[in-house]
């Protein structure tokens, strides 16, 4: 049986991958407390038990989705031609840069429909 501590560090993870899952596909504006609490199976005051506020939130989902792009990077190994390394790694910042306006575009658009 876990320990009350292995299942606040579960739960606590459960949340972060929650809010870190909206952040990274639609952006700061859909990590709203009662949204995360759904996407991890649990009701919105769990999440106060284990965040100060949602600030403290969105920092932790943002420090997992940074952790999850560093570790992405590290995952792919170099080859023998630098310069081929360095066309790959232009075309995922143009990728990432992509996504990111798309993001924004979405973001952009449900605020004016409000």
């Amino acid at each position: 049986m876990a320990s009350s501590t292995q299942r606040r560090d579960i739960t606590r993870d459960r949340i972060v991958k929650a809010a870190a899952s909206l952040l990274r596909d639609q952006g700061p504006a859909a990590v709203t407390t009662r949204r995360v609490a759904h996407e991890a199976g649990l009701q919105p005051p769990a999440l106060y038990r284990l965040f100060q506020d949602k600030n403290d939130l969105l920092n932790a989902a943002a420090e997992h989705v940074f952790a999850e792009h560093v570790a992405s990077k590290h995952a792919t190994a170099p080859s023998d031609d630098p310069v081929e390394d360095l066309r790959g790694n232009v075309e995922y910042k143009k990728a990432m840069a992509g996504e990111m306006t798309q993001r924004a575009l979405r973001t952009a658009a449900s605020r004016a429909k409000r």
